[in-house]
């Protein structure tokens, strides 16, 4: 197993949308742990599934 010490990089895969809605939300809410302004940048744009939830029992 490779270790974020190794010589070689570590990497890490959401296995779900909702791990990767997760990491999302955890990145977002870190500066405002910090007592820092939420960050906003024009060249990013929302991950779509953030924006608006999804109907419950609609089809994709």
């Amino acid at each position: 197993m490779p270790t974020c010490w190794g010589r070689k990089w570590w990497a890490v895969y959401k296995s779900d949308e909702g791990a990767l809605v997760s990491a999302i939300r955890y990145v977002e809410r870190n500066p405002l742990r910090a007592s820092r302004p939420a960050q906003k940048w024009s060249f990013v744009s929302p991950y779509p599934e953030l924006r608006a939830p999804k109907a419950l029992g609609a089809e994709e």
